[in-house]
């Protein structure tokens, strides 16, 4: 059967380079609308000769990991400043919103070809920083971009989840769902994810049942890293920026 590939975003259902169903995994659009898996893209830019759309031989995007890094490089001196009190995140300077612009745009294009570190700080952004302002709060876009990353198995990205049913941003509120991605960041040794469980299970409520033994194993294993409670997580800073 021949890939049914077309511009301007046609309903292509399979990938061109590889013949799957793009039904199956995620999918890349790259900017001249043509859609693959990311892995099939990937593999192009391998070669490192041809780094073109296989469809319409337009160039394609920088590669996820560099498109990351240079969020980051973008994002991190802006969020030092305002940590020092030289700058806050609303209302932003004309100057600090086109920065944040290109920040979100090319952490997006960085997600959107499966990066988990890119997806989760997408997620956050759209949660907390400027009470909105510099990027709108969307909290059903942040859970997107979250479950996309904890599906990878980021386990920061499931803690997030598990404060966003904790509070129901975006979701309504569940307990028992909110604890179960606790434990799933928890089981990978995430220790605000661990106090979370352990306070959760300690409290018991709607859809949790109190259970004192596991709540305090899970609190020791927070309190032996130093963590203490806070709201929905920032990612952590990268050192250089």
């Amino acid at each position: 059967k021949a890939p049914l590939a077309s511009g301007g975003g046609g309903d292509e259902d399979e990938c061109p380079i590889c013949l799957e169903s793009l039904a199956e995994g995620s999918t890349l659009t790259l900017p001249c609308t043509h859609r693959f898996h990311p892995g099939c893209v990937e593999g192009l830019r391998s070669y490192g000769i041809k780094q073109v759309c296989p469809m319409c031989r337009e160039e394609l995007p920088p590669g996820p990991e560099q498109l990351f890094e240079e969020g980051c490089r973008l994002f991190f001196p802006l969020n030092s400043r305002v940590d020092r009190g030289e700058a806050s995140w609303g209302p932003l300077t004309a100057a600090q919103q086109r920065t944040m612009d290109e920040v979100v745009q090319k952490w997006k294009l960085a997600a959107e070809q499966g990066h988990a570190d890119a997806q989760y700080y997408l997620g956050f952004l759209y949660t907390m920083y400027g009470d909105g302002q510099e990027v709108p709060h969307d909290f059903k876009e942040a859970m997107r971009w979250y479950k996309k990353a904890a599906e990878q198995g980021h386990a920061g990205a499931q803690q997030n989840i598990g404060i966003m049913y904790h509070q129901g941003k975006g979701v309504p509120r569940n307990y028992k769902e909110a604890l179960r991605w606790y434990m799933e960041a928890s089981e990978k040794g995430h220790a605000d994810a661990q106090f979370d469980t352990g306070t959760l299970l300690m409290e018991g409520r709607e859809g949790v049942q109190q259970n004192l033994r596991p709540a305090l194993k899970w609190v020791r294993a927070a309190a032996a890293q130093c963590q203490a409670k806070g709201d929905v997580h920032p990612p952590p800073k990268k050192k250089g920026f």
